[in-house]
């Protein structure tokens, strides 16, 4: 420990020590250590000065909440820019095993011999506001999603807790016919019962789901929604609700629709000019080679020729059909011609 600088001679002001929360110090060298703090840290930590500087590089690893630990030590870490002010909100466990939440501010900066040092105060947040900025937060981004997505919270049965306006809007339900309700209350019958199982079962698993859905209003009107069903879980990471969100795509339906029709189209001409065509016009092309002989006698150039109005005619019915085909589909396929 580098006794030069214990205590720092700034932690003996009176103000310092009036203020509810810890003023620290550490440095750096291949870890963090703790080498001067104020006593308040038996009120915040329940752990004495002395025994802070005793545990020293693991204090912080033993009382950062272990899913805040890697957030806190990457930011402190890549904290070594002189002057600047850095502020960190995060948990911890106080020696009784109390959890806290705290705010971090401190700043580095080097000492005379090159030494990295940080100093920074630590206090504690009231749970009361913490849940009023997370609620202010959720209502926020509630607020956002509601804007263009249709969204729901079911409980852990599956039964709808709440919905959103759109959800409303689209299902022609209101939310008082959802509310208490199942999702199968929108089911079209389009999907089969090992499509929900996987759904059920990857998401009881606490995984996110996504996938296409066609589901069906009130009306009896289908639309498509692209879903993603993610758990929520509580503080011992246990699923108790289950949020979706929907995004209405029967605009992409419908263009993948049209599309697959306008190949199917596409497809059929090709098989018509490809089979149909080419048999009369290999005969056409045959009979004209025999035609222009030097040693044809009358009888079969005549029949060279009827042959040739056979092939002819049997080329201008398909020409035909092809023509008829393709004003039957005119519409469809300059739609689609104009999208490609």
């Amino acid at each position: 420990m580098n006794t030069s600088i214990f205590p720092p001679p700034d932690f003996r002001s009176k103000l310092i020590q009036q203020l509810p929360g810890v003023y620290y110090m550490v440095q750096y060298t291949d870890h963090w250590e703790v080498i001067s703090a104020t006593e308040q840290t038996s009120e915040l930590l329940g752990f004495t000065p002395r025994e802070i500087y005793i545990m020293s590089c693991n204090f912080f690893e033993r009382v950062i909440h272990p899913e805040d630990f890697t957030m806190v030590s990457e930011r402190k870490q890549n904290s070594f820019e002189e002057g600047k002010l850095f502020v960190l909100e995060y948990r911890i466990y106080d020696k009784f095993k109390s959890l806290k939440y705290v705010r971090d501010q401190y700043t580095c900066f080097k000492s005379s011999d090159g030494t990295w040092l940080m100093e920074g105060y630590l206090s504690e947040i009231a749970q009361t506001g913490i849940r009023d900025r997370l609620i202010q937060q959720l209502r926020a981004y509630r607020d956002a999603v509601d804007v263009n997505m249709i969204s729901s919270i079911t409980d852990t049965k599956g039964k709808i807790v709440y919905a959103n306006e759109n959800f409303c809007r689209i299902s022609k339900y209101t939310m008082w016919e959802l509310v208490g309700k199942n999702h199968r209350i929108v089911n079209s019958g389009h999907h089969s019962s090992e499509f929900f199982a996987d759904l059920w079962n990857t998401i009881s698993d606490g995984k996110l789901w996504q996938g296409e859905i066609l589901n069906k209003a009130k009306d009896g009107t289908l639309y498509w929604v692209d879903t993603v069903i993610i758990p929520i879980f509580d503080e011992s990471r246990k699923i108790v609700n289950y949020l979706s969100l929907r995004m209405p795509i029967d605009d992409r339906k419908d263009a993948e629709a049209h599309r697959k029709n306008y190949v199917h189209l596409l497809e059929k001409i090709a098989f018509i000019v490809a089979h149909e065509v080419r048999g009369p016009l290999c005969s056409i092309l045959g009979l004209v080679n025999l035609l222009v002989l030097p040693d044809n006698t009358p009888e079969q150039t005549a029949m060279a020729i009827g042959y040739l109005k056979g092939s002819a005619d049997q080329l201008n019915a398909i020409t035909q059909k092809l023509s008829r085909f393709v004003w039957e589909n005119e519409i469809e396929l300059k739609v689609n011609a104009y999208k490609e």
